[in-house]
């Protein structure tokens, strides 16, 4: 399997838009300088028997992208993130806070739409079950997220103007271009999910902060939620900074997560 790496010297305070246009890129950084108020909102859930269908209807669901992802060629991509420091700057930093599922991940949306100058994005699909705090209307809802990581070509990257030598074959096959090393977010992941909300004409797009701070998968043995953090091995000293700053947060967020 090959492997490419890219180290792009960005700020990613919200990926999954189609981050074409400076206002969107001066909207984004804008929320780390106007940081909003807590917002404390009444909590409200789905119907648990709906829930717990759709979960695991999802989770029923075939998916493809475990072994597509595991055959991919891979292209990695570094780039510079704000932090999160608890629950309070998590929530300033974004519009709204959810739980939920994954119902339908889609990380070939780029190639799909043959969109020029691509990043490799995946489209998420969420049911949301309760709202931690925004818009309490979205309960029982689907919201589309746009996650930066995902599928692309060779030809959408423009890499016929670096490699003229390439075949079309080869410039129209797909690779996996991941971020940070965060995967797509496969179908019937449970989350909870901080996200900052965005505009593409009439169609209303949320996206995480800072690439995966603001994302939180359910630990299926544990039940817990835990940050999606590459970084954080078993290798990882607990008394590192790093390690107990992700920790606090993870609790922070559990207690959120009413029985």
């Amino acid at each position: 399997m090959k492997k490419i790496i890219l180290t792009t010297l960005l700020l990613f305070s919200l990926v999954g838009c189609k981050n074409n246009t400076d206002q969107t890129k001066e909207n984004i950084l804008s929320k780390e300088s106007n940081l909003k108020p807590a917002i404390e909102t009444k909590q409200t859930k789905m119907d648990a028997k709906a829930y717990d269908s759709a979960v695991k209807k999802a989770q029923e669901k075939s998916n493809e992208l475990k072994e597509d992802y595991l055959q991919a060629e891979k292209m990695s991509k570094s780039a510079f993130t704000d932090s999160v420091l608890n629950l309070e700057d998590m929530q300033s930093k974004t519009d709204l806070g959810v739980q939920g599922v994954v119902i339908d991940s889609n990380p070939y949306i780029d190639i799909e739409e043959n969109f020029q100058d691509g990043i490799g994005r995946t489209r998420l699909t969420f049911l949301v079950n309760q709202v931690l705090y925004g818009d309490q209307s979205l309960v029982g809802q689907t919201i589309i997220i746009y996650q930066p990581t995902g599928f692309i070509t060779k030809r959408q990257l423009g890499l016929q103007n670096k490699f003229p030598e390439m075949s079309d074959e080869e410039l129209n096959s797909p690779m996996l271009s991941e971020v940070n090393g965060v995967a797509p977010l496969a179908t019937g992941t449970e989350l909870i999910a901080y996200l900052a909300k965005d505009l593409e004409g009439d169609e209303v797009m949320y996206g995480f902060y800072s690439i995966n701070l603001t994302m939180f998968d359910k630990n299926e043995a544990t039940g817990e939620y835990q940050q999606v953090n590459p970084e954080i091995t078993e290798e990882t000293p607990e008394n590192a900074d790093y390690f107990t700053e992700t920790k606090q947060l993870n609790e922070e967020v559990n207690e959120l997560i009413e029985d």
